[in-house]
């Protein structure tokens, strides 16, 4: 089942924003290279739309798969190292504030860590929490 991933408000009028911006700015340009600016500005604004309705998180058998746009992660059950409820604004796949914060086992903490942020995060929480192994912790 697929879970897609919670909008916070303000995400989405930021990302909403940048997408019209661009689209603005390539009317600015002089006519004779408007082409330049749409090679480069049309692929940006997909992007970006890709990223805020292509954002979501599957079960898969032996893996959590996240999916950001068009960049896909999987995140291996047996590697999970701890899983924690939290509110923050790092970096990451995540479009919410109210995410999950899944740290994987011999990864540093850049590289061995994801945000996440489902809609229905309580219930993903739950069943992650189950497919994952007996050693793993949860934090608070």
């Amino acid at each position: 089942m697929k879970y897609y991933s919670k909008i916070d408000w303000w995400i989405s009028i930021l990302i909403w924003m940048s997408v019209l911006v661009s689209g603005w700015a390539v009317w600015l340009i002089p006519a004779n290279e408007q082409w330049i600016g749409l090679l480069t500005l049309v692929p940006i604004m997909g992007l970006l739309l890709l990223f805020l309705y292509n954002t979501y998180y599957e079960f898969e058998d032996d893996y959590l798969k996240c999916v950001l746009g068009v960049f896909p992660q999987k995140i291996y059950y047996q590697n999970i190292k701890s899983l924690k409820k939290t509110r923050n604004f790092l970096s990451s796949a995540a479009l919410s504030a109210e995410r999950i914060e899944i740290k994987e086992k011999n990864k540093g903490y850049i590289m061995g860590t994801t945000y996440i942020s489902p809609k229905n995060r309580d219930e993903f929480f739950d069943e992650l929490r189950m497919r994952c192994s007996k050693d793993v912790e949860i934090l608070s």
